[in-house]
């Protein structure tokens, strides 16, 4: 049931808009049963809390509560897609790496316990190549197993040691390593 109603405006009591403007109409219910952030409102930046109109009694349909978030269509899509149907809509093994971590950050922002489990289990397919990457994000997300085995795997890769300007932020952690 819960695939049929996936991004139907008809049933649909809130709204979330990605970052790059694509409206997603979902359910209160739903994404509180499967992220803890939704769960709890009060994590949720709703551009409709300043205005005095929502809620007032109207002759019209009330409005939809809008969450703006910072996730891409794409990334939004997936975690959502996630939530309404238990799956993720694309082959994680072959996703693109700036996309996969993209979902893993969405995963953990929004609390969603299954899908973070479900990623981190594709983590070593990333270790391989991208031991940074996963180091940054363990680190990033308190994951202490995790952030060990991407730092072993890096010094197995013998990265030479960067200098000082170097800029440690995710973009110039995205090169493979060499071997």
């Amino acid at each position: 049931m819960a695939g049929r109603i996936f991004n139907d405006e008809y049933t649909a009591d809130v709204v979330l808009e990605s970052s790059d403007g694509l409206s997603f109409y979902a359910h209160k219910s739903i994404l509180s049963a499967y992220s803890g952030t939704f769960a709890d409102a009060d994590h949720c930046s709703s551009s409709n809390d300043s205005d005095p109109s929502v809620g007032a009694s109207t002759t019209g349909p009330v409005p939809l509560e809008l969450v703006e978030c910072s996730e891409s269509a794409e990334v939004l899509s997936a975690l959502i897609r996630f939530m309404y149907r238990d799956e993720v809509p694309i082959d994680l093994q072959t996703m693109d790496k700036g996309d996969f971590f993209d979902l893993a950050d969405a995963a953990e922002k929004y609390d969603v316990w299954s899908l973070k489990q479900l990623l981190r289990t594709y983590m070593p397919n990333y270790m391989e190549r991208f031991p940074l990457l996963v180091l940054h994000f363990a680190l990033t997300h308190g994951d202490t197993t995790l952030g060990v085995d991407a730092a072993a795997k890096a010094v197995h890769h013998r990265i030479n040691v960067a200098p000082a300007h170097f800029d440690w932020n995710k973009n110039s952690l995205n090169k493979p390593c060499g071997r």
